[in-house]
């Protein structure tokens, strides 16, 4: 869960694409899906961990070292199979 409040980060980039009607409010995102992860929580009888703090920093460029792991793994096909369309 410490890492789903990145999810819903934005900047100035962000508040000025959803005032120019391109965006969406990512607020509105948040508060729909804390509504479903409740209910799925409650589904499944879990608990939502109330960990205070979240990860975040990626809307301004600041990741974490596992990002490098997944990427790598992510670009093993494209680099296997150049040129190549899915």
């Amino acid at each position: 869960m410490k890492y789903t409040g990145d999810l819903f980060e934005t900047d100035q980039i962000d508040a000025d694409l959803k005032k120019a009607g391109i965006a969406v409010d990512m607020d509105v995102v948040k508060t729909s899906w804390d509504k479903k992860i409740r209910e799925i929580f409650e589904t499944a009888t879990l608990t939502i961990p109330q960990e205070g703090f979240m990860i975040g920093g990626s809307v301004t460029g600041m990741h974490t070292e596992h990002l490098g792991h997944l990427l790598a793994e992510m670009q093993v096909l494209p680099r296997s199979f150049p040129g190549v369309e899915w």
